[in-house]
């Protein structure tokens, strides 16, 4: 028997969620054993892979500001462990909801995104506060406003028990993620742009993910 193409995606599409969000915690936990067996611990990886003002700038290059930009999301500041479980927690869930693509394609923009906005914000600072000069080459890597962001999708957009897990894991997170806030430090400013685009974004993917496409044509009938 031969399967069509629309067979095929048929049967792909319920194991996509979980491959999405497997894959992205496997990446993670293979790159913290990586860089945790380096001679320094990981630390010259994790400074090369910073999205801090010193690589971001013109001129470290456009090419390493890029680069930096995606790459800091698989490199854990600390032990993947369970970043990598609150990532499957959030990613699956996201996934179903609003299909595999969108949901790589949400993160994807939040996590640039928040990174962007919370470097803007430290780097307001420097003009007026000599003390943050050295904040310019700060290690700024980590998962956590990809999970923070699949996190929130799930919780405000999850289909009815699936929102459970997501939910906890959000909870056991919110004591850390806005530690240093009012101070406008680098991570909490990332983390509430994350909460605040996910949600929007999020929002109006579930919102066209539950429009009807267009009923098909009856057999025979040409359009």
């Amino acid at each position: 028997m031969r399967l069509t193409g629309n067979q095929v995606r048929a049967a792909l599409r319920p194991r996509a969620p979980w491959a999405v969000g497997l894959s992205y915690a496997a990446v993670l936990l293979v790159v913290d054993v990586f860089v945790s067996a380096r001679p320094d611990g990981g630390e010259s990886v994790r400074l090369w892979w910073s999205t801090n003002l010193d690589n971001l700038s013109s001129e470290a290059g456009a090419g390493r500001a890029v680069a930096v930009l995606v790459g800091s999301a698989f490199v854990p500041e600390e032990s993947a462990g369970w970043w990598a479980l609150f990532a499957v927690a959030g990613l699956v869930v996201a996934a179903r909801r609003l299909g595999a693509l969108r949901a790589l394609l949400l993160v994807a923009a939040v996590h640039v995104a928040a990174t962007v906005v919370s470097e803007l914000v430290l780097a307001s600072q420097l003009p007026h506060d000599e003390s943050t000069a050295a904040e310019r080459s700060i290690v700024d890597v980590g998962p956590s406003y990809v999970v923070v962001a699949a996190l929130t999708v799930a919780v405000a957009y999850g289909h009815r028990w699936e929102r459970a897990p997501a939910a906890v894991a959000f909870l056991a997170l919110t004591p850390y993620l806005f530690v240093g806030l009012t101070d406008r430090e680098v991570a909490p400013v990332g983390h509430v742009v994350s909460i605040l685009l996910a949600a929007a974004l999020g929002g109006a993917l579930a919102r066209r993910a539950r429009t009807p496409g267009p009923a098909p044509a009856p057999s025979g009938v040409r359009r």
